[in-house]
């Protein structure tokens, strides 16, 4: 009876509602009034709710900067908004398609595909300005019809302070970066594939040198690559009827070596490479001398969405090692999970290479971490050496091996001095595949400049 009398006061409320929404002329679409989760949290609204109009989300300006913790001021004489936030500053005119952001003492326009609008008195500003304005992470759930936000600075801060030997290494590492350098080197695979029908491994290899130049964001670089037996093994397992693949790759093992050429140029986002196997592949409108070009911008906002790869380089050249670690996470797609994500995998990075797992002896500090989930045993063992407070040389040794894949084993080894670096990968899958890649590098100063981009009149071919 009691159960009873509590579903009968239930449905009473219900319809009473109803008919007060009725009666009032107030309808609830949710649809239109989206849900907003900040930093894995979900954002309450006191005076107006959030809307999904022409397919964009708009959020009351005065909520969400108080909820951020932002200050936000508008100029009625001139229809404009001015938001700060610790080192940031935008500014919209109220219905205008822009931005202006300062930050650092430097200054960026922003073009937008929308813009604000007042409502109730209420200034309705798009989600995505806090994205393009304060560099909030953001994503969409359309199911649910949320926007995700995650307050990247809010994170930095939290944990810069936790990584003060990385970033030491951080500026080791761009230190090459100021240099003018020329650099050589050499490069090995070596595979060993087994026979599925009596289980034999055949060895395979490529081999190769490198040379070329680089200083801040411009490389250059000549690959030759020596093929020695891994085409005519191929060619030997071919098994289709396709006469045009079988010539390409009969062509491919008759060749000794094969010649690359690439220009970098990390400012602009794009990358330039140039080789006489592209004409000889077939690739369409290729010739000899053809320069193919990608654009990391471009081919990453497919991926991602507002993306933009140039910017994340200059904060990954420009901050500390918590900046680079949090700002590679715009690379994936934000979803309501990515939040939690980003803060287990900062606390797991903090246990490997954070300042609390470093053991300091003499002039080096070595951090050990081995964990051991669900059949899957990994080490990272990490040596940084000093001289005058500053780094000069690192060691880094990773294993991971899975007793659930038949053992399978990945080890990694890299090393890097002011003039001569060595990295090493290899992969084993017993009774399947033995694989090993291994790079020697020397570094010289040098008074050549990279090219910025191929010769005036070169024909080149994007490729995206």
């Amino acid at each position: 009876m009691k159960h009873f009398a509590k579903r009968t006061l239930s449905l009473v409320l219900i319809l009473v509602l109803a008919m007060s929404f009725t009666i009032t002329g107030f309808a609830v679409n949710l649809e239109n009034n989206p849900s907003i989760i900040l930093d894995g949290q979900t954002v309450s609204f006191t005076k107006i709710m959030p809307v999904l109009k022409n397919n964009r989300t708009y959020i009351p300006l005065n909520d969400i900067m108080d909820t951020i913790g932002a200050i936000s001021d508008y100029n009625k004489k001139t229809n404009t908004v001015t938001v700060s936030y610790n080192r940031i500053t935008f500014e919209f005119v109220v219905g205008k398609n822009s931005l202006a952001v300062r930050k650092d003492g430097s200054s960026e326009k922003i073009e937008t595909s929308c813009a604000s609008y007042i409502q109730n008195h209420q200034i309705m500003m798009p989600a995505v300005y806090l994205n393009k304005g304060l560099g909030f992470l953001i994503g969409w759930d359309n199911i649910n019809k949320t926007v995700i936000l995650i307050n990247t600075d809010k994170l930095i801060q939290s944990y810069a302070d936790k990584f003060k030997i990385m970033d030491q290494y951080l500026a080791y590492s761009q230190s090459f970066k100021s240099r003018n350098l020329a650099y050589t080197g050499n490069f090995a695979l070596d595979l060993n594939i087994a026979n599925s029908a009596n289980g034999t491994k055949t060895p395979l290899q490529l081999t190769g040198t490198l040379n070329g130049v680089s200083h801040q964001q411009q490389s250059n670089m000549d690959l030759t690559i020596s093929t020695n037996n891994l085409f005519s093994y191929l060619l030997s397992q071919y098994s289709s009827e396709n006469d045009s693949d079988k010539k390409v790759l009969q062509a491919l093992s008759d060749m000794k070596n094969i010649q690359f050429r690439t220009i970098t140029n990390l400012d602009d986002g794009k990358i330039y490479l140039s080789s006489p196997i592209f004409s000889l592949l077939g690739m369409p409108n290729v010739k000899e001398g053809t320069w193919l070009s990608v654009n990391f911008n471009k081919s990453l906002q497919g991926a991602v969405p507002g993306m933009n790869f140039t910017q994340l380089l200059k904060s990954a050249n420009s901050g500390s090692f918590a900046d680079y670690l949090i700002n590679a996470f715009s690379l994936q797609e934000i979803d309501e999970d990515s939040y939690n994500t980003i803060v287990t995998s900062m606390n797991l990075l903090e246990n490997i290479y954070g300042d609390k797992s470093m053991k300091k002896m003499g002039n080096t500090y070595t951090s050990n971490y081995s964990s051991n989930e669900n059949n899957v045993e990994t080490t990272f063992n990490t040596t940084f050496t000093f001289y005058k407070n500053q780094v000069n040389s690192y060691n880094m040794d990773i294993t991971i091996r899975d007793s659930a894949t038949n053992n399978m084993t990945m080890q990694m080894n890299a090393s890097q001095n002011y003039s001569n670096s060595k990295a090493t990968v290899q992969l084993t899958v017993p009774d399947l595949l033995d694989y090993k890649l291994s790079f020697d590098m020397q570094y010289t100063n040098t008074s050549t400049l990279p090219a910025e981009a191929p010769p005036s009149g070169s024909d080149i071919l994007p490729l995206m």
